[in-house]
């Protein structure tokens, strides 16, 4: 179909140009049921042809074949049938001469049909091509006069446009700077509302910083004077420890001398006690040794004197003053009794 005039009018169709495209389908319809039935008369005589050359084929085969045949065949085949077969060459002949004569003619008679169908198919496609083409021509000089105005039209609205857009854009533009300067002003106030926080900030926190660093600096004095009277305190308290530490000291010490002293006197008057407790019990032993006549043993004075030659410090160990609460010439009960 690409090479056939009908690609040339589905292409002017497809740019609705040159004729419908009914028309040319229905041109091609014709032309080609003519195609089709030139092709089967066509095929029809190539059969004919074909049965024709088998027939005469198989005749000449029998010709032939009666040919090779020897004299005495022919003769004891009878006089009819060589007749029959010299009649069947002569007809086979005549139709073989016959049919190539009228194959010739039909395709002769094809040829010059089909030789006359494309003169008229090539006409009639000039003649539409020629059409078609004048066709798309006037159709092409409307469609640019159309184009023409229909770009002088765009081009008004595209100026139009423009023109409507550069109002826009100056609105937007003036709109824009308004906002600008608005946004401007308003950061310019925020600033300065920001810059006023930050001084009136700086300022309380410098007074809060002076208050704090007083209260401290203060605060600290008042701690330091506390712990100057502490450590004074402590220092008259650890004098006095001190001083009242060295006054028990030496109050013991005076103490101590005296116990000494005192017990240093108890064991003398202890000591001058024993002796005259030991004499008593002597004199005591001589007048029961005089009384009785029996003479003591001296291991039994010796045993009492070492009894009075102890001393009793069992009144005297927690109270030196109760050893002191005897005279120092006063004796036991046996020196009164004694006396």
């Amino acid at each position: 179909m690409n090479a056939t005039p009908g690609a040339d009018f589905d292409r002017v169709r497809r740019f609705e140009r040159g004729y419908h495209p009914e028309q040319v389908d229905a041109h091609l319809t014709e032309l080609t049921a003519d195609r089709d039935a030139l092709a089967r008369r066509l095929a029809a005589l190539v059969t004919a042809e074909r049965e024709l050359v088998e027939e005469i084929s198989r005749a000449g085969a029998a010709r032939e074949a009666a040919a090779d045949l020897p004299p005495d065949r022919w003769v004891a085949l009878g006089p009819r049938v060589v007749a029959l077969l010299e009649e069947v060459g002569a007809q086979a002949g005549e139709v073989s001469g016959e049919a190539a004569e009228e194959s010739r003619g039909v395709v002769e008679r094809a040829a010059d049909e089909a030789r006359a169908l494309r003169e008229r198919a090539r006409e009639a496609a000039t003649e539409r091509r020629a059409e078609a083409e004048e066709e798309a021509r006037r159709r092409l000089k409307e469609a640019r006069e159309e184009a023409a105005g229909i770009v002088e039209a765009a081009r008004a609205d595209a100026e139009r446009v423009l023109g409507a857009a550069g109002e826009h854009r100056d609105r937007l533009t003036a709109e824009t700077g308004r906002a600008e300067a608005e946004r401007r002003e308003r950061e310019k106030r925020a600033e300065e509302a920001l810059t006023a926080e930050l001084a009136a900030a700086e300022e309380a926190g410098a007074r809060r910083e002076a208050e704090i660093l007083g209260y401290a600096e203060n605060l600290l004095g008042r701690r330091r004077e506390d712990h100057a009277a502490a450590t004074r305190e402590a220092r008259a308290r650890q004098r006095e420890a001190e001083e009242r530490a060295a006054g028990l000291l030496a109050e013991a010490e005076g103490h101590r001398r005296r116990i000494e002293r005192e017990t240093a006197r108890l064991l003398r008057e202890h000591e001058e006690r024993a002796e005259a407790v030991r004499e008593h019990l002597r004199q005591v032993r001589r007048a029961l040794a005089a009384l009785t006549g029996r003479a003591v043993e001296d291991t039994e004075e010796a045993g009492d004197a070492e009894g009075l030659d102890a001393p009793d410090t069992s009144d005297t160990s927690g109270d030196p003053g109760a050893a002191g609460a005897r005279a120092p010439g006063e004796t036991e009960g046996p020196d009164r009794d004694s006396s």
